[in-house]
C-alpha cells in the first residue's frame, strides 16, 4: 500500500457517509448553524436543535452522526450568537470527527422589506482514527481473504505516530432575504485545514487539505392561513440546496407543508452523476417544540440494500408563538 492510503481511506469514508465530503443533514432547516452561520439569531428568542442520522444500516458498519446547537439573537446590537457540536463515527467506528463551532451573525436592513445577515463562524474539529480496525491489502489471503481460521495476518504498513489530529476551522455566510423570499450563500473550510494523519514528510505534493464547501439555498414561503396565540400558521415553503465541494456536486429540491401542527415535506437529492434519494419527512410542531423524521429513499443503483437513512430532527425555539412571533419581519418559519 502506498502511503497515501489513510488520506484515500478517510474521504471514501467521508463521501459516502456524509452525502459528500462534509455532513450536510437531509433536514438542513432543522441544524441552521450547518447550513448557513447567518441562521444564528433566526427566532425571537433562544433556539436549540438536536439532529440524529442513521445512513444506510443495511450495510455492515453503518455511519451516524449527531449535532446540537444553540442560537440566538440580540436586538440592541442587532446580532445573533451560535454554539455548534457536531459528532460523527463511520466504519463502526473506525474514523471519528467531533467539532464545535462559534458564530456570530450582524444583521442590517438594506431596502424596503429586504434585510441582510452576515455569519462567520470559528471552529475546532477532532478526527481520531482507530487504526486495529482498519485492514491493509496484505493482510488478505488473496484464497481465503482476511483472518483466515480466524489467525489476523499482520501487516508492514507503518502506523503513524499520532491518531488524533485537531485542526482550526474558518466559514462564512450571508443571507438576503423579505418576508416571502430569501436565498443565501456559506462557505466552510475557508483555511483549508488539513485532516489526515501522516505527517508533513509523508503527506505529499498533492494534499492542499480539505476543499472549500460551497452551500447556495433558497427558499419562498406561500402563508395560507395566519396562526394565533393557540395555532401555527399553516404555510407552504418549496426550497432548494445545491452544495459543491472540489469535484462534488448535490441538489435538493423539494417542498414541505406546514399545516397547524403537522408537518410534510418532500425532498428530491441528485448528486449529477446519478439521482441519489427521495426524501419523505413527517412531523409535529407543539408550542414551541417542533419533531421531525425523514427517511431517504435511495434512488441510485445502491437500491433498497442499503435499507435507505433514518434522520430525526428536535427544534426548540423559545418565544415563538402569538404576538413574539408576529414581530418577526422575514420567511424563516421552516426554520423555526
Amino acid at each position: 500500500m502506498k502511503k497515501t492510503f489513510l488520506i484515500i481511506f478517510a474521504q471514501i469514508i467521508c463521501t459516502l457517509s456524509l452525502s459528500g465530503q462534509d455532513l450536510v443533514f437531509s433536514q438542513y432547516f432543522n441544524a441552521p448553524l450547518r447550513l448557513n452561520p447567518a441562521f444564528a439569531g433566526i427566532g425571537v428568542g433562544p433556539q436549540f436543535n438536536i439532529n440524529y442520522r442513521l445512513q444506510w444500516p443495511g450495510i455492515s458498519q453503518t455511519f451516524e452522526s449527531y449535532a446540537l446547537g444553540y442560537n440566538q439573537y440580540f436586538n440592541k446590537i442587532k446580532s445573533g450568537i451560535g454554539v455548534s457540536a457536531t459528532s460523527d463515527s463511520a466504519g463502526d467506528g473506525t474514523i471519528k470527527h467531533q467539532s464545535l463551532g462559534l458564530t456570530y451573525m450582524y444583521k442590517m436592513r438594506l431596502v424596503n422589506d429586504w434585510e441582510l445577515r452576515i455569519g462567520l463562524e470559528l471552529g475546532y474539529t477532532q478526527s481520531i482514527l482507530d487504526w486495529d480496525k482498519l485492514v491493509f491489502y496484505d493482510q488478505i489471503d488473496p484464497i481465503s481473504g482476511p483472518a483466515p481460521g480466524g489467525m489476523v495476518i499482520p501487516s508492514l504498513e507503518q502506523r503513524p505516530e499520532n491518531l488524533n489530529n485537531g485542526y482550526l476551522d474558518v466559514g462564512t455566510g450571508l443571507l438576503v432575504y423579505n418576508t416571502k423570499w430569501y436565498a443565501g450563500l456559506s462557505m466552510q473550510h475557508l483555511n483549508s485545514p488539513v485532516n489526515d494523519f501522516l505527517n508533513d514528510q509523508n503527506r505529499g505534493v498533492d494534499s492542499n487539505g480539505i476543499p472549500i464547501l460551497f452551500n447556495i439555498h433558497g427558499g419562498y414561503q406561500f402563508i395560507l392561513e395566519s396562526g394565533n396565540n393557540r395555532t401555527k400558521p399553516t404555510f407552504l415553503s418549496p426550497s432548494i440546496l445545491f452544495a459543491k465541494q472540489a469535484d462534488y456536486n448535490q441538489l435538493n429540491i423539494g417542498t414541505h407543508l406546514h399545516l397547524r401542527n403537522l408537518i410534510m415535506g418532500v425532498m428530491f437529492r441528485h448528486t449529477f452523476n446519478n439521482s441519489d434519494a427521495l426524501i419523505f419527512s413527517v412531523g409535529a410542531s407543539v408550542d414551541n417544540i417542533k419533531i421531525n423524521y425523514s427517511f431517504d429513499f435511495t434512488t441510485s443503483a445502491l437500491g433498497f440494500t442499503t435499507k435507505g437513512s433514518h434522520e430525526l430532527g428536535i427544534l426548540i425555539t423559545l418565544g415563538a408563538l402569538g404576538k413574539e412571533e408576529s414581530k418577526l419581519n422575514n420567511c424563516f418559519l421552516l426554520f423555526r
